[in-house]
């Protein structure tokens, strides 16, 4: 063991005296190179590209395909007509598969009094806190999924029944953070005004 230690520091010896400091440098920076592609590779960027709003009307007895919107209309008078959905596209930066991510959302809304001259409005805590699960992300691909059971119109009529409403929906996602992540790209927030 001691024989082949005392080998090993005289051909590095060799090595460091053949080689010119430029060359060197070279191998040193090339070295880092591969160590820096390397490590980019193996912690791939996930990324939240974009969360769209859609809502299906009831026509009659029909339910309209599902649109997306920028705002939603909501009556305070009456039955909520409208389906709400909300896609949420996510995006693998890498060039390598990432398994087993976890989403995280949290819907909330901007309140106001019904019937008062007084039109403040203040945001509410999260009405709703879940999880989204997907499995696998090819590498330099994108997937969309689908936020179906919001529970926005159980709130509403519950809000509606105690004299308020609301002039927003808003929502805060984020991917469960993993090793080498930068977080500015890891979390997205999302609001969706409510017109009457």
């Amino acid at each position: 063991m001691i024989t082949l230690k005392i080998r090993i520091k005289m051909t590095l010896k060799k090595i460091f005296k053949t080689m010119s400091g430029r060359q060197m440098v070279k191998n040193i920076v090339n070295g880092s190179l591969l160590v820096f592609m390397c490590s980019a590779a193996a912690f791939a960027q996930i990324t939240i590209e974009d969360v769209n709003w859609q809502v299906s009307k009831i026509v009659g007895a029909k339910r309209l395909p599902f649109v997306k919107v920028k705002e939603v209309l909501i009556k305070p008078e009456g039955k909520i007509n409208e389906k709400i959905r909300i896609l949420v596209s996510v995006r693998n930066e890498g060039n390598k598969v990432v398994e087993g991510l976890v989403l995280r959302y949290a819907l909330k809304f901007k309140i106001v009094k019904l019937n008062s001259a007084d039109d403040t409005a203040i945001w509410s805590v999260p009405f709703r806190i879940e999880e989204l699960r997907i499995s696998k992300i090819k590498s330099s691909r994108e997937q969309t999924v689908k936020i179906l059971n919001t529970g926005i119109n159980t709130e509403l009529k519950k809000l509606r029944s105690n004299g308020f409403w609301i002039d927003a929906i808003g929502m805060e996602i984020m991917i469960e953070p993993r090793k080498g992540d930068d977080l500015n790209k890891n979390i997205h927030q999302s609001v969706i005004t409510s017109k009457q």
